[in-house]
């Protein structure tokens, strides 16, 4: 609910909504422009900073898969996953996109409430939606704003505790971790994955301070090319498309460590998430011995008569009548 009033408040900004009633528009797509230099000068510096951009963005865009991940733990999932998988599309198209568009509009690249925000302590105040209003001069909903953001933060931090949690409780049942983290409650909830999972989050308060914001972004960066890293493998359409273009993110993502001049620090940091991921894959396949697994010899009906029964009494009762649920609940 919070999302598209952030971006109803941003298009009215950009139209003239604010105290001030300037009419933006597409004004900043032309000046300043869209595109500004990055580590270099030149078309080559803007070149650079599309793909910073991108980097970032990929970050962004991972965990949008989440919705596969909660098929074992959804009611009637033949019918709510498609319908949350094609949710998931528009609000990626609403909320994301929609969301740069207006930002554009409203937010010139060069504003210096942007660039001074992003050497503070913390970056708050660096939020373009925090800059916009403040741009139309309104007093009080900066503060909403960053309210709002509160929230989204909360949101995100849930999903990825729930996100995490499931996968190591996996890998556990897989063997490919400890097995203390397959232990489960009475309802089934993987506690020691959960906690562990929770543990992680105090990693964000590292970006509570400059020098120690510095170690958050490589944190994130290295979470960004694993996400990439783990893309290759789930998109089923265009599968060649996804490859190459997932390589030449992973490569462009670590050119910061050779422009303007070489840095070890982030060519190890930015190049390292590869490394783990390739050391991980070839160490599992030379200790375990395993081989690849086709098509034609996956798995596809163990576990597959329990899923059916259960899914025909959850359908059955979807698809009785208010009142025949009501009787059935009383004699219960």
């Amino acid at each position: 609910m919070l999302a598209p009033t952030r971006d109803e408040r941003v298009s009215a900004v950009a139209l003239g909504g604010g105290p001030k009633h300037k009419r933006s528009g597409f004004e900043y797509w032309n000046e300043p422009g869209p595109f500004k230099e990055y580590l270099l000068k030149g078309s080559l510096g803007r070149f650079l900073g599309v793909w910073a951009c991108l980097c970032q963005a990929c970050f962004a865009f991972t965990g949008t898969e989440v919705v596969g991940m909660t098929f074992g733990e959804t009611p009637n999932p033949k019918k709510n996953i498609p319908r949350a998988v094609k949710q998931t599309f528009w609000r990626i198209a609403v909320f994301y996109v929609l969301g740069v568009i207006v930002l554009g509009m409203a937010v010139p690249s060069d504003n210096e409430m942007l660039i001074g925000a992003t050497k503070k302590s913390t970056s708050a105040d660096a939020s373009p939606f925090v800059v916009a209003v403040r741009l139309a001069g309104i007093a009080v909903f900066p503060d909403f704003v960053n309210a709002s953001l509160l929230v989204f933060t909360l949101s995100a931090a849930c999903t990825d505790i729930y996100c995490a949690s499931r996968s190591l409780y996996g890998l556990a049942r897989d063997s490919q971790a400890p097995k203390i983290f397959a232990k489960t409650r009475s309802n089934g909830n993987p506690v020691w994955a959960v906690g562990l999972s929770c543990l992680c989050v105090g990693l964000g308060f590292l970006n509570a301070s400059k020098s120690a914001g510095a170690v958050f972004q490589y944190l994130v960066s290295l979470v960004t090319i694993f996400a990439v890293l783990n893309w290759m493998a789930i998109l089923p359409w265009g599968s060649y498309y996804a490859l190459f273009m997932s390589c030449i993110v992973i490569l462009f993502s670590g050119y910061g460590g050779f422009i303007p001049h070489f840095k070890v620090d982030q060519f190890i940091l930015k190049d390292l998430g590869v490394a783990i991921f390739a050391a991980n894959t070839i160490i599992w396949k030379l200790w375990k011995r395993t081989k690849r697994v086709t098509a034609g010899d996956m798995d596809l009906v163990m576990g597959r008569r329990e899923y059916q029964e259960t899914e025909a009494a959850v359908e059955q009762q979807w698809e009785e009548s208010f009142w025949t649920k009501m009787i059935r609940k009383m004699k219960k």
